[in-house]
């Protein structure tokens, strides 16, 4: 599956509508891209927009995409998967910094929506 990469311009359906979230760290761990946030609860099928603020790490390309929901060592890391419950993994070159999702809790997991590029960053 081709990634979509879209132009935010701060008026796209899923960012105007979701829970917007910073990203406080980016690593490669365990063979994913690990993107780290402050510690959320989430709502059932709620929209959210990450918003990732740091350079990604070497060897991104083709690593899964994983959330860890906070910073200390017990933070959970939660899958971001397709509707079909596989992995999704990086397979653009493009640059994006957004990662649009959904969150759904049985299992915890974030469904992918699409890779989106805020205006004049990146």
């Amino acid at each position: 599956m081709a990634c979509q990469t879209i132009e935010c311009k701060s008026s796209c359906a899923c960012c105007t509508r979701a829970l917007k979230l910073d990203s406080t760290a980016v690593a490669i761990a365990d063979g994913a891209l690990q993107i780290t946030i402050p510690a959320t609860t989430f709502s059932e099928c709620q929209p959210v927009c990450l918003f990732i603020n740091q350079p990604f790490p070497t060897g991104f390309f083709n690593a899964k995409i994983t959330i860890q929901n906070g910073s200390t060592g017990s933070a959970p890391v939660i899958p971001v998967v397709t509707k079909r419950g596989r992995n999704i993994r990086i397979d653009t070159d493009s640059a994006f910094n957004i990662v649009q999702v959904r969150f759904f809790s049985d299992p915890n997991r974030f469904m992918f929506c699409r890779f989106a590029i805020r205006n004049g960053t990146v």
